[in-house]
């Protein structure tokens, strides 16, 4: 694959690009990107409060965020970060398909704000980059300053990524942004004709779209790229040029999501997630493209319009200015490279709608009888979130329709045949009105799901009571979301996970030692207090996090401490036994007892023989396939800075 593409070849099929710009250009550009900027921090200037008591609405925002943790673990104890032991058990941390943890983002502000504060900058982060999202695919369509920059505001207002904040789902919103991020260069990717730098930014967007979390977006994305077949040159010999251009996207894309796809590839057989075959929440086809225009999200109570009353889940509203402004964007188009374009935009569009009404996925059930595939396309339960995926393009379009109408001579250069200077000075004003209320109406919808609360006033001496002096697992209220930053905050370890929808195959959740509820206590507990009305009951010592278990039927309790991956246990029994840590056990895992390695036992949780008298027993979490990943990672970024350079 030496091929570069050359300006004889990209004419061919295509208008060449323009190679170097102008300082005063630059200077329009980055002017342009600040307006986006400040739209941004004034919509999300609710996040920029960094009050540790004040979090964004929005249930489940701080079970959402708890995974970034790993970030401040792997500050305090290195490589300790690699498990994730705060809940299910604990896992790998890299392998949670939920998290946004992985993300440059989400690593560069938790390391910088904290878990609560970073995640709040990174919001304001993401509703910017969902704008210049958009900015950047229209600068690649040729479109003039007035369009793209309107286009990047409408996405950075646009209900599809704030009304997911209704909900509080983080990932959602960052992983929204981040598909938004990966039109702009394929777009560009295949009007240059697959040229390598090109292809390096392609791979980038796409890796980032990888490690962005939840997997809607990412599945949508995957049903959308298809539309990209659209864009390709009629000549063989420039589509077969392409098509090595799209090998080496693939191949990068893979080497800079390593890291993430490494660790979840190896533990793929043990995980299991809730499903639904039936896609109960979806909307039909017919109604899904109304979510553009539905600026009341009390509609989505309305029975029969969907299926689950939340406008969380099926908002995407822009108004119907872009949509009209969409609908003429479609029209007027002067080359083959332009239909091309117009036609991949609108074909996105549909394909979005298409995926978020399930009715492809359900075709794949139909037709792929596999129970190992179907569980895991069913496990895409609410494909309603996915029709997010569709707004970037109906915006390029809006903004293409908005460019066509500024640029329409016989409106505005007819010499006074049809309107005098003072009515095109009127009607000018009138478009300039135009865009202003598409703005003002999107931002009015989405700064209803643009707030923070104050954390209630019982959640820090709750989780407070909580705390120990050893490991143990233990319960929050269920359900209360609010408790559960705030326990990952302070290193507890939660035994109900009321968040994930996914868990370890055939594994038992661990046994809490404490439940602290509202109501009754579970079986076999005891009342042992109550904080600002949160009940306290405990269990017996046979639930211990770490204990040993002797021959005749007895067992001794241990003192554990640690964080993630690295857990240290302190024994002294009268004769020897089996330690058996409440911490899932995996490949990675070492242990040793007194300084000397010793082999794990085979069993769900971490377990090694102990001798009697005093031990101290040593877990740490050493994987095989984070290091690969990160090798890998490294590769792909030599191998893409070769390409970069050679594209030079």
């Amino acid at each position: 694959m030496s091929y570069r593409a050359t300006a004889s070849d990209t004419t061919a099929f295509h208008p060449p690009i323009q190679q170097s710009i102008t300082v005063r250009q630059r200077l329009l550009l980055v002017l342009e990107i600040l307006i986006i900027a400040a739209w941004a921090l004034f919509m999300a200037a609710p996040y920029l409060n960094l009050d540790q008591q004040m979090v964004p609405i929005g249930r489940e925002f701080p079970s959402a965020i708890q995974t970034h943790a790993m970030w401040l673990h792997a500050r305090a104890c290195g490589a300790c970060a690699f498990w994730y032991g705060h809940t299910q058990g604990g896992y790998p941390a890299a392998v949670d398909p939920i998290g946004s943890m992985l993300h440059p983002l989400v690593i560069a502000t938790t390391l910088g704000w904290g878990v609560l504060n970073g995640a709040k900058l990174a919001l304001v982060a993401s509703f910017f980059l969902n704008g210049v999202a958009i900015w950047w695919l229209c600068r690649v369509m040729g479109l003039g300053v007035v369009g793209r920059v309107w286009a990047g505001c409408m996405a950075v207002a646009a209900g599809h990524i704030a009304a997911r904040m209704g909900l509080g789902a983080f990932s959602l919103v960052l992983s929204t942004a981040s598909a938004a991020l990966v039109l702009a260069p394929l777009l560009h990717f295949n009007r240059t004709g697959g040229s390598w730098r090109a292809a390096v930014v392609l791979a980038a967007m796409l890796a980032l779209l990888l490690v962005s979390g939840n997997g809607y977006m990412q599945v949508a994305t995957a049903f959308v790229l298809p539309a990209a077949l659209l864009l390709f040159p009629t000549r063989r010999a420039a589509a077969f040029r392409l098509m090595q251009g799209y090998i080496l996207v693939a191949l990068l894309t893979l080497l800079f999501a390593a890291p993430m796809l490494v660790p979840f590839v190896h533990f793929l057989p043990n995980f299991a997630k809730d499903f639904d075959q039936s896609f109960s929440t979806a909307q039909p086809f017919s109604l899904v493209p109304l979510n553009l225009v539905i600026d009341n999200p009390t509609i989505y109570s309305t029975p029969g319009f969907t299926n689950i009353p939340y406008a969380s889940h099926y908002a995407s509203y822009v108004g119907w200015i872009p949509v009209v402004l969409a609908c003429y964007g479609l029209l007027g188009t002067r080359s083959r490279w332009e239909r091309q374009v117009v036609l991949f935009l609108a074909a996105t569009v549909l394909l979005g709608w298409w995926v978020a009404s399930a009715q492809p996925l359900e075709w794949l059930i139909w037709l792929v009888p596999l129970p190992a595939f179907d569980d895991f396309i069913s496990g895409v339960r609410y494909t309603s979130f996915m029709a997010g995926v569709a707004v970037p393009p109906l915006l390029a379009l809006s903004a293409r329709g908005l460019e066509r109408l500024l640029a329409n001579q016989w409106l505005w250069q007819n010499n006074g045949r049809w309107f005098s200077r003072m009515q095109l000075v009127a009607l000018r004003g009138v478009v300039g009105l135009m865009l202003v209320a598409a703005l003002a109406s999107s931002w009015s919808f989405s700064r209803q799901f643009i707030k923070a609360e104050q954390l209630p006033a019982e959640v820090p001496p709750v989780v407070d009571s909580l705390r120990s002096a050893t490991l143990r697992w233990i319960e929050v209220p269920l359900g209360e979301h609010f408790f559960v930053e705030y326990a990952v905050r302070n290193d507890l370890k939660l035994a109900e996970d009321f968040f994930r929808t996914w868990h370890w195959r055939d594994h038992e959740q661990p046994p809490a030692e404490v439940v602290a509820t509202r109501g009754t206590g579970p079986e076999g507990t005891a009342l042992a207090r109550e904080v600002n009305g949160v009940k306290f009951f405990t269990s017996g010592a046979e639930r211990a996090y770490a204990q040993v278990d002797h021959r005749d039927g007895t067992f001794t309790p241990c003192e554990a401490r640690g964080t993630g991956g690295s857990i240290d246990v302190t024994c002294s029994v009268a004769n020897f036994g089996v330690l058996t840590v409440k911490e899932n056990s995996w490949s990675g895992w070492q242990a040793a007892v007194n300084g000397e390695a010793v082999a794990l036992r085979d069993d769900q949780w971490l377990s090694v023989v102990v001798p009697a008298g005093s031990s101290t027993v040593s877990f740490r979490y050493m994987p095989w396939d984070v290091p690969v990943g990160l090798a890998l990672l490294l590769v792909g970024l030599l191998v893409g800075g070769y390409f970069w350079r050679k594209s030079g």
